[in-house]
């Protein structure tokens, strides 16, 4: 399903939700962000899950399919809606993480080169710029939601 102004609205309304802050006890809310998003695109396969849940569901599922980081931000530009994310595994963390790929101009990262911009809500929450860290007020995109690359899939129900 392609609809940008849904999918922009999608991700404003969830980056200004105050239950998405990330609270004093390290606790976050990716996947509750990502199933927002993807609820208002009309999307209920990840509603309930866990990062890792979604992760694994998004591997599997014949209704999103595996996308390259280079073909991301077109597709988001598009009003498809696609989703980042690595498990805990990948990680080498105690929880996976997800974020939607927005609409947007690329960013550039040393580590990555042109890179999607996203709708991170976790450790820290970020649209466009990074409000801490060596890229404070910088543009920041998928670079700065991950440390490894993340896989990335898009939606596509069957008809």
């Amino acid at each position: 399903m392609r609809n940008q102004l849904t999918l922009i609205e999608a991700v404003l309304d969830t980056y200004d939700r105050p239950d998405l802050t990330p609270r004093p006890d390290g606790t976050t809310f990716c996947n509750v962000a990502v199933a927002a998003v993807a609820s208002a695109m009309g999307c209920g396969d990840l509603n309930g899950k866990t990062a890792d849940q979604m992760v694994s569901f998004l591997d599997s599922s014949t209704d999103w399919s595996d996308v390259p980081m280079e073909k991301a931000q077109d597709m988001a530009n598009q009003g498809s809606l696609l989703v980042a994310g690595l498990d805990s595994k990948a990680l080498n963390q105690a929880h996976g993480h997800v974020a939607v790929i927005r609409p947007g101009k690329v960013c550039y990262s040393g580590k990555w080169g042109a890179t999607p911009r996203v709708l991170n809500i976790g450790a820290e929450n970020f649209i466009a710029r990074a409000k801490r860290g060596v890229m404070t007020n910088l543009a920041v995109g998928l670079n700065e939601a991950f440390a490894p690359p993340p896989k990335i899939w898009v939606w596509r129900p069957s008809l």
